[in-house]
């Protein structure tokens, strides 16, 4: 992939700004497809987030993992990194590499492990990955609960 053309576009849809809802599995088969969730914020090209998914690979028991996310995007290409927050895992980081696709309510790619030290040495993962844009818009506590009250008036 190119470096990022870091420019700033003012239209948010024209960014992939928001929460997306995905899916990773393995070429191999070897685990079963993970569902996650992002929050991903664009500016002029440079991409920062957080990933949550469950726990598929700690022996940590903890039903969640968290990850940081840093990256880019240039025209219809993105990629990132996740980096593991929490866990046994924590450090461990997994490249993104995907097309932005359908007016950026889409992003499919392949995934691969970068440090396959970090996974029991030399071992090496990679598969397809996609994840698709939440439209719903989400509400604060505050503002549901006022809405709550209003509609039981």
């Amino acid at each position: 992939m190119t470096e990022p053309n870091l420019r700033q576009e003012m239209d948010p849809q024209a960014m992939v700004t928001g929460f997306w809802t995905g899916v990773f599995d393995t070429d191999d088969l070897s685990f079963d497809a993970t569902p996650f969730h992002a929050f991903l914020t664009e500016e002029g090209g440079a991409i920062h987030g957080e990933m949550i998914e469950p726990n598929g690979f700690s022996p940590d028991p903890i039903s969640e993992l968290f990850s940081s996310v840093e990256g880019w995007r240039d025209e219809e290409e993105i990629e990132f990194v996740k980096t593991y927050e929490n866990a046994l895992g924590a450090g461990f980081s997994v490249r993104f590499e995907g097309v932005v696709e359908a007016q950026k309510q889409r992003i499919k790619g392949v995934w691969s492990v970068l440090e396959s030290e970090a996974m029991g040495g030399g071992l090496s993962f990679s598969g397809p990955f996609v994840m698709n844009r939440v439209a719903a818009c989400i509400a604060t506590s505050a503002e549901a609960a006022a809405n709550n009250r209003r509609s039981s008036d």
